[in-house]
């Protein structure tokens, strides 16, 4: 399945061959944010790559300013990988920084977000890194020349959710897939009147909530702690962006019926207690 771009044009990436200043990840599900600064004419990109991904996962980067303005990011949400079925969100970049958002065909699978910079002004920046559903490791790089710095500053934390439809509760919430390796080949769905609650310290962010590409749905919603309600697909935003959801519990209702090949009548809830520097 084609990508579903929600945004800006997409570009190819280019600085991945530069050094790594810095790097991590780990085994399971994760988030990192970084700060760091850039000198002049500094280059380099920012990457995450979630592979071996067991069922649905998702894989989240953005760029920062020094005012926690987003500058550039996306989101991939893997639902399968016959023909790499994903589904992705990115904010327009603001230029010079570039973005690409790919998925990787592996088995199992797995997704990767960059983004470039070539030319930002001198300054303080900030990254955050998430990783959703994997059980294999994910990693993350800063990547650039020598006027790019060793982060001066970092949080990170385990607290990311990632759950595909048949993990809601409610009166009914069937799933039956067929498959191998973590891989399902065939799917069905049936989700009525079913819900996943989340509660957050800071900042939930990440691929959102997004129904099934072949999902005949009803009712997708984000219900937030203030009483407020968002139609889906949701796209979770950057941290302090309009999309960004605060503190609180936040409820994500789903009512739909689907059917099709590599869990494309599934559904991706994907989302981090995350926050920057």
């Amino acid at each position: 399945m084609s990508a579903l771009a929600l945004g800006g044009p997409q570009f190819a990436a280019r600085a991945d061959s530069l050094p790594t200043v810095a790097s991590g990840g780990g085994p399971s599900s994760g988030w990192t944010a970084i700060a760091w600064t850039l000198g002049r004419g500094a280059q380099g990109s920012l990457t995450i790559l979630n592979s071996n991904v067991s069922g649905p996962g998702f894989a989240s980067l953005y760029l920062y300013d020094a005012s926690d303005r987003a500058l550039a990011g996306g989101n991939v949400g893997i639902t399968g990988n016959m023909g790499h079925a994903h589904l992705e969100a990115s904010l327009p970049p603001a230029g010079p920084a570039e973005q690409t958002v790919t998925t990787t065909g592996s088995i199992p699978y797995g997704g990767q977000v960059t983004v470039t910079f070539d030319g930002l002004p001198p300054g303080t920046y900030k990254a955050i890194f998430v990783a959703g559903g994997n059980k294999h490791g994910w990693t993350w790089a800063l990547n650039g020349n020598a006027a790019v710095s060793a982060p001066t500053a970092a949080t990170n934390g385990t607290d990311v959710y990632a759950y595909s439809a048949k993990d809601f509760t409610g009166s009914v919430s069937t799933q039956a897939y067929a498959g191998a390796f973590g891989v399902s080949s065939m799917g069905a769905a049936a989700n009525v009147a079913t819900q996943r609650s989340i509660s957050a310290k800071h900042t939930l962010v990440g691929i959102g909530f997004f129904p099934g590409p072949q999902a005949v749905r009803s009712d997708a919603t984000m219900h937030g702690p203030a009483g407020q309600s968002r139609s889906c697909a949701c796209a979770l935003s950057d941290v302090t962006g309009p999309g960004a959801a605060g503190p609180g519990t936040w409820t994500f209702t789903y009512t739909a019926l689907g059917a099709g090949t590599s869990n494309m009548a599934d559904g991706v809830l994907g989302v981090a207690d995350a926050y920057l520097p």
